[in-house]
Formats: structure tokens, sequence, C-alpha cells
């Protein structure tokens, strides 16, 4: 077992890490050459305008649910938060279509964090730990200064826009969306990307003009508040203290993962497991909830806007920017890994949602609020609504959790995955036809239009920024486009790791460019399944059921 252990370390870190950047070398001479050209899909009808919004939840508290569940020091550290008033705060970057964005501000990477030099150098830490010769802060430096394809504050385009919502996984950020974000709105949409306070990285919230917790703190308390916040791992750690009784709340990206040979399973761990994680995507929904309403008042005319946001006493609010170009009728939602299961989640429970588009996870039953209780009055037991599931059929991420943690290891330790996956989908053994049983499962449960999307060879990473990649690969950060194939059967301990294989990435168009190709299937299906669901372009559904990247996918679907 700790030779598996070992094997999927690598994976395990990079998504605690939020970020799964892949090496971007000159490709081989076997490299995938696509029979299309990426520029005849990339077009963009607007330059692109961003803003950042700390959006402000008076009815919730700052962070229940890891007030419940994060480390000591970081329930210690909401207590002191809680104690000075601070209500729930989402960071929140806008991506909308610009009229011009000449005159005004490029927006940097650096925004992302407020130009807050220890956030920078935070996310570039898990990166250099092995190479100790980059000098961090020169780096951080450097990606403070890298541009993004949008401008600060630019004027709105003329128009009403569909919103469209994307949620990040575990660890993720906002900026995880950026050149997605950046492309949608450039098609005219306004687009919201959100850092989770529950278990997102890094959310400078502190920075927020409002923020009645530093108000009350100085420069040195403020720095340790965000070192606690960023050194405490979610989720893992209760994972293996729930089912199989393992302290590790130490558990850090550069920690090797307790060997669980001689764990045994504690009783009911597998019910305190899957409530912990339903407790998570409620308080995510309510946050997706809490931003849509407050677009809603950034929608007003000026005027309205500031006297709403006054009488709640909040300043600095971009009141006009967006009046009257938000279309509400009209709003999609994707995410990626427990986005996607966020997204999926939220469908069922927010009325104003019309369509959505997960990438790699299905939710399993267990993990869904009204399994425990949880959710509001009315929500929907299915999926009612439009969805399409993406995912790549090498995920060894999902495959780890899903298979392995929740799964063979865990019956070996003495539990029963039954407890965890109820429904016979949801335990189906893996094959190349059906490489992500909960996935699948989720698809079948879903009642309304749907639609599955297996990308063949790709793994978790099923939406990246090229923008950031390529800022890595020059600076010398990377993790290897290397893999090992997963075990078409019940995932028997000595089947997996599979042979080596390089995860599907780098291509060759029919111009002679090189692309990231799982990057622009994201993308593609992005774009297409909201022209259609959103906007009602019937040509939409054309390249959805068309794609120029046939050979690349499996694909089935019901109702469209």
């Amino acid at each position: 077992m700790k030779r598996i252990l070992l094997a999927i370390a690598g994976v395990i870190v990079a998504v605690i890490a939020g970020l799964a950047i892949y090496y971007l070398r000159p490709p081989p001479e076997d490299e995938l050459v696509a029979q299309f050209a990426v520029a005849d899909f990339t077009e963009a009808a607007h330059p692109v305008g961003s803003t950042t919004l700390y959006v402000k939840n008076f009815e919730a508290p700052f962070d229940d649910w890891g007030a419940r569940y994060g480390g000591d020091a970081y329930r210690e550290l909401i207590e002191q938060i809680a104690a000075s008033g601070e209500p729930r705060t989402t960071v929140t970057e806008i991506w909308y279509p610009a009229q011009t964005t000449e005159g005004f501000p490029q927006a940097t990477y650096g925004d992302y964090f407020d130009g807050n030099p220890q956030l920078l150098q935070g996310l570039l830490n898990f990166f250099v730990e092995e190479q100790p010769d980059i000098d961090v802060e020169q780096l951080a430096a450097k990606l403070a200064d890298l541009k993004r394809g949008s401008a600060i504050a630019a004027p709105a385009a003329a128009g009403s826009f569909p919103l469209v919502l994307f949620v990040h996984g575990l660890g993720g950020k906002r900026m995880d969306w950026n050149d997605a974000a950046q492309a949608l709105a450039g098609r005219g949409y306004v687009v919201a990307s959100m850092t989770m306070t529950s278990d997102g990285t890094l959310p400078p919230i502190f920075n927020d003009p409002n923020s009645r917790y530093a108000a009350a703190q100085d420069a040195e308390a403020l720095a340790n508040a965000y070192a606690i916040m960023s050194a405490d791992v979610k989720v893992f750690p209760k994972f293996l203290e729930y089912l199989y009784g393992v302290e590790a709340a130490n558990l850090s990206p550069a920690a090797d993962f307790p060997d669980l040979s001689e764990a045994s399973a504690p009783p009911g761990g597998a019910d305190r497991m899957t409530e912990m994680m339903a407790r998570l995507f409620q308080q995510r929904v309510e946050d997706v909830a809490s931003i849509i309403a407050e677009l809603r008042v950034l929608a007003l005319d000026a005027a309205e806007c500031e006297a709403q946001f006054a009488a709640q006493g909040l300043i600095g609010k971009p009141c006009g920017l967006l009046a009257n170009r938000i279309d509400f009728e009209q709003i999609g939602i994707s995410g990626h890994s427990l986005g996607s299961i966020t997204t999926q989640v939220a469908l069922r429970q927010l009325p104003e949602l019309k369509a959505g588009l997960g990438l790699n996870n299905g939710i399993p039953q267990r993990w869904e609020p009204q399994s425990h209780g949880l959710a509001p009055a009315g929500t929907a037991k299915n999926i009612e609504k439009p969805m399409l599931f993406l995912h790549g059929t090498e995920d060894a991420f999902v495959y780890f959790v899903f298979q392995l943690l929740f799964g063979d290891w865990y019956e070996t330790a003495g539990g029963d995955r039954g407890e965890i996956f109820p429904l016979p989908d949801e335990l189906a053994p893996r094959t190349s036809e059906h490489s992500q049983p909960v996935v699948f499962a989720a698809y079948n449960r879903a009642v309304g239009a749907k639609m599955a999307v297996s990308v063949i060879d790709g793994n978790h990473d099923g939406i990246d920024s090229p923008t950031l990649t390529r800022f890595m690969v020059a600076n010398d950060l990377s993790l290897p486009d290397e893999s090992r194939r997963l075990p078409d059967n019940e995932g028997l301990l000595g089947a997996f790791p599979g042979p080596r294989f390089r995860v599907l990435g780098d291509a060759i168009d029919a111009q002679g460019q090189s692309f990231r190709l799982p990057t622009f299937i994201a993308n593609y299906y992005l774009a297409a399944w909201f022209d259609w669901r959103l906007k009602g372009d019937a040509e939409a559904r054309e390249r959805l059921l068309n794609p120029p990247f046939a050979a690349n996918v499996q694909v089935r679907q019901s109702g469209l």
C-alpha cells in the first residue's frame, strides 16, 4: 500500500495546493495534430473589463463550516473574527464585455491578491519547495506584474448580458478561471468567479475596505491571520480521522500521506464524513446565492445601488459599472471538481439558475445536503435543469478518492463502502466506457436535458489558465504531464498504478499553432453549452453535437 500512496502523492498535493500546472514543452514528433484551427473558435466580440468584489452576507457567520471542521488554530482565529462582527465575505472577480479598454489600467495577477506579497509568495511556495535556488520574493514580484487580458473598471458595453458563475475545486481560487472567464466575457457574458472562504486558498479578505476585523488589527496581526488561513488544510485530515481513525491535523502539501495499512475504521465514520461534505456544499451554495444577490444591486442605477449599500454601511462598491447590464433571467453555473458538485447542488436549490456544466466530478448521493436534512424546503430531488458533465477518462484524483480512499482501502480497514455509496451506479466497476462511476451515477439521476462528455486520456485538470501555465513554465516551475493508466476493473490494489502514459495535453492545430487541447475542449463546451442554453443559439447545439475534436471524446446525451 505504501507504494501506491507514494504513486498518488503528487496528485493529492496538486489538488490540495489548488493548482494543476502541466509542463508545456515543444511537442514531440508524435504529438497530436488537430484538424481544425483554434483561431476559428476563439474570436472575441468584445474587449473585456474586470473588477473585484468583496461580497458580504450579513445573515451568515464568517465561516460556519470552518468553525466545525478546521484545525485548532483556524477555529481560534474564526472566534476572533466572529467577535469583530465580520460577516461571511466571498472575494469575487467579475469580468464583463467592455465598450473600450483604452485608457484603463490592464489587470494583473497581482490584483488577485490586492498586491499583497505574502499571499503571492504563499501561492508559489509549493512549487519552489524542492527548488531552493529560486528567489520566491523576486518571483512573486514577477507574478504580480503578469498581465491579464482585461482592463480594470473599463466601461461596460451596451446591452444586457447573461451571467455565468464559476466555482473552484478544493483549495482553488477565483483566478483559476482567469482565461475561461475572459473568453466568455469576450463572447458577451458577465462572469463571476469566487474564492470560497470555507475551503478556498489565499482569499485577500482583509484587504476589503469594509472589513471590521481588519479595521481593528495591525499589519502583523493580519499577516498572522493570513498565515493561519493558508496553513489550514481542508477536508483530507477529516477524511482520515472519520474513516480511518488517523489523526492528521498537520497534513500539508509537503507532508507524506499517512500509511493506512494498519488503520481501523471507526464506527459512524461514514456518516460523519458525508455530513461534513454536505455541510460544505450547502455553505458553498449559500455563497453563490449571495453573489447573485450583490450583482442584482450592482445592476441597479448608480444612485439606487449606492443607497442600498450605504444602508448596509458599505463603501467602495462599483455602482454604475454594471447598471442594467445583466440579464438575470439567464444565469448559468459551472465548476471544477468540488465546484462541479457545488454546481449540481445549486441547480436544485437556486431557482434563478437555468443551466449548469460540471467538470471532473459527480456528486455522491450521500454528499447531497438533503441526505442530511440540511437543504432548504423546495430543493429538487434530482437535477431537473439542463446539465453537462465533462470529465477525463484518466482522472487519477477522483479514482484515488472514490475508488481507493472511500472504497478498497476503507473496506480493508473494516469499513463498508456501501455506507458512502448506497446507489448501485456509484459502486459500478470502472471500465473504459464507464470511466467515472460517480459521474455517470449523477448523470443517470439527472432528469432534465443532459449530456456527458468523457475526454479520452484527460485527467483531473479539466480547466487551466494558459496565461499562468506559461508563466510557471518560463520560470521553471511545473508538474510533469505524465501519469499512469487507471485499471479497467474494480480497483484491486495490485493493479494501480498502471503503465505510464502522457496525459492529453499539447497539440498542434491546422495552422501549426501549439495549444492546450484539454483546455480548448473545456472552453469549447462552456461556450457552446451556455450559448445554447442561455442565449438560445441553435447553432451552438450543433457545435455541441459535432465538435471538431470528436475523436478525443466519448459522448452520451438525453433530451437535447
